[in-house]
């Protein structure tokens, strides 16, 4: 996760409409602003290159081969400082990755090396002709972290000569802080110290505490408890017109779909939809100007002006970008999801060209499978049967889930000790992924953000910045200081 960008990790269940990160409204800019941390280096300086990447790195007869991009910041180093590997996750690499984010930052008091790997199958970094599911095989953490090591074992000793004294850090966000943290249990020979913040470290198949940790975050604001409540009852009475054949009508002409909602899958596709927009102002508010917040979103879901349908309603077009209907349904989805080809002239929209890829790694490796499977939360008719469907309709029934060996290999919020003392675990109190993050122990080095959202620490401190977020930053540096020393 970059600061730059900012993606919803769920997003694979939002295909079938415009992204919320490409949404024009008044609740939220086109696209946050890029955090550009030194405005003397212009975009332009920064180019993507390209290394020689193994297909696969464990069958020793495959000599197959794939171009994957990298990008470097060398303005701060001083031949001997520190290397900062930014591991890229489930998205484009952008060329400024390098050039924000807080780490930029700290680079340039340490005089540190930056540099960033693009995710295999991700960007540019295509490693097969295209996605089919047979293609995918080499789409997986495993391959991703080899990637790594191969990559910086060239960077440093081939491309730029870098001194053995000078160690080696990796961050990551999301995702990427979970490859962050994996890399450092895994080769620890390679990397000196690991910043992991908002990492999903426990791959839980039915992930219904997402929508917990939201509920709880709406309640910690003066109006929570009234906007919890009317929000329930905008779901109810949505659920309610559904299931009147004569208002079922009503709720596609309200909400602009572009057809009736006829089946239980098409039901549960447009609930989602509707929580997703929750999901989005919780997991992303606070971090940047401009962007959406559970605050916002409850300021106007309390109108007493307005029916609570209504204030649904006044949000859900504040989302749109376009007079165009909705298509929400289930088919139209997962015609999406099974679209394999490559678009190298990125002629779909950013989010069709990594969507199929993070889906296969929900479907294989993670689960990750946000469900309203909890009565501690206001949403309703996305329930984990509906989840797994998603999976074999796309995909078939092979490749199968494998949370269990996923554990088996990393450990997930329990890892070994001695496999990740060289790993701070950075968790933000009302991130919804937090409940998969390693957040209460004496046992690991930890950073809490008190009332931070995901990936909150990696932002630079800007006026919607929570308190927090200053001492856990200064917290984070003086660990990166002592891995250091």
């Amino acid at each position: 996760m970059y600061c730059l960008k900012i993606y919803i990790l769920f997003y694979i269940l939002i295909i079938s409409m415009v992204s919320i990160s490409q949404c024009n409204s008044f609740l939220i800019k086109s696209k946050p602003d890029v955090m550009i941390v030194d405005e003397s280096i212009q975009i332009h300086e920064i180019v993507y290159q390209l290394f020689v990447q193994k297909v696969d790195h464990f069958n020793l007869l495959d000599d197959r081969t794939f171009f994957q991009r990298f990008v470097v910041n060398s303005k701060y180093w001083n031949g001997t400082g520190p290397v900062f590997f930014i591991i890229s996750g489930e998205q484009n690499m952008e060329a400024s990755s390098v050039n924000s984010c807080q780490y930029t930052i700290w680079a340039k008091q340490l005089n540190a090396l930056i540099v960033s790997l693009e995710h295999r199958y991700y960007g540019g970094s295509y490693v097969t002709e295209d996605l089919s599911t047979d293609n995918l095989k080499y789409l997986t953490t495993q391959q991703a972290l080899a990637d790594c090591v191969v990559f910086i074992d060239w960077f440093t000793k081939v491309y730029y000569h870098v001194p053995s004294s000078s160690k080696i850090i990796s961050f990551g966000g999301s995702y990427a802080g979970t490859l962050s943290a994996y890399l450092a249990m895994k080769y620890p020979s390679k990397i000196s110290f690991s910043v992991a913040s908002s990492a999903p470290l426990n791959p839980v198949v039915n992930f219904y505490q997402y929508m917990e940790v939201i509920q709880k975050s709406i309640l910690l604001l003066n109006n929570g408890e009234k906007c919890l409540n009317n929000i329930k009852l905008a779901n109810n009475k949505i659920i309610e017109m559904i299931h009147d054949p004569i208002l079922t009508y009503n709720i596609t002409k309200l909400f602009g779909l572009c057809s009736n909602i006829d089946f239980d899958n098409d039901l549960s596709t447009f609930m989602f939809e509707i929580a997703n927009v929750w999901g989005t102002a919780a997991q992303y508010g606070n971090l940047v100007p401009g962007y959406i917040s559970l605050d916002s979103l409850c300021n106007i879901m309390v109108d007493d002006s307005k029916e609570p349908l209504d204030n649904y309603l006044y949000i859900w077009y504040g989302m749109k970008n376009s007079d165009e209907c909705n298509d929400v349904t289930y088919q139209t989805m997962i015609a999406n999801f099974k679209y394999s080809q490559i678009d190298h002239l990125n002629t779909r929209n950013e989010l069709f060209n990594m969507t199929r890829q993070w889906l296969f790694q929900c479907c294989t490796e993670f689960g990750f499978f946000i469900t309203s499977d909890s009565y501690d939360q206001p949403f309703t008719n996305f329930n984990f049967n509906f989840q797994r469907q998603i999976c074999i309709d796309v995909f078939g029934k092979k490749p199968t889930l494998s949370t269990s060996w996923t554990l088996v290999e990393y450990g997930g919020i329990s890892p070994n000790y001695n496999s990740v003392r060289n790993v701070l675990f950075v968790s933000s109190t009302n991130d919804p992924w937090s409940s998969l993050s390693i957040s209460k122990s004496n046992q690991y080095k930890i950073v809490i953000v008190e009332n931070g959202t995901h990936c909150s620490d990696m932002i630079p401190i800007n006026e919607v910045s929570v308190p927090d977020v200053a001492r856990a930053q200064n917290e984070i540096f003086n660990y990166i200081l002592d891995a250091l020393n």
